[in-house]
């Protein structure tokens, strides 16, 4: 429930979140253990969409942006797009 508002506090409003990531293929190998796992990725955009409101959209997407960073080091560009519907 994000938003300055207070009924989009109380009442919620949907969100939908793109991200777009840019990885540095340089080592590339058929190594699982080094490949993006997009389902933690889905899984931390979800829990930071789900966690203690934000007012600002661009917070919501800052948050997400620091998150997916910081799991996945190799990201030479990162795209956050939060989409409220």
């Amino acid at each position: 429930n994000h938003g300055v508002l207070a009924s989009e506090r109380e009442l919620g409003q949907p969100f939908s979140v793109d991200v777009s990531l840019d990885v540095d293929m340089d080592t590339v190998s058929d190594d699982l253990t080094q490949a993006v796992n997009y389902a933690t990725v889905a899984q931390r955009v979800l829990n930071i969409l789900t966690r203690e409101p934000v007012s600002l959209i661009e917070t919501l997407a800052g948050k997400i942006a620091e998150t997916v960073l910081a799991i996945i080091p190799r990201v030479d560009f990162l795209k956050v797009t939060v989409h409220n519907r």
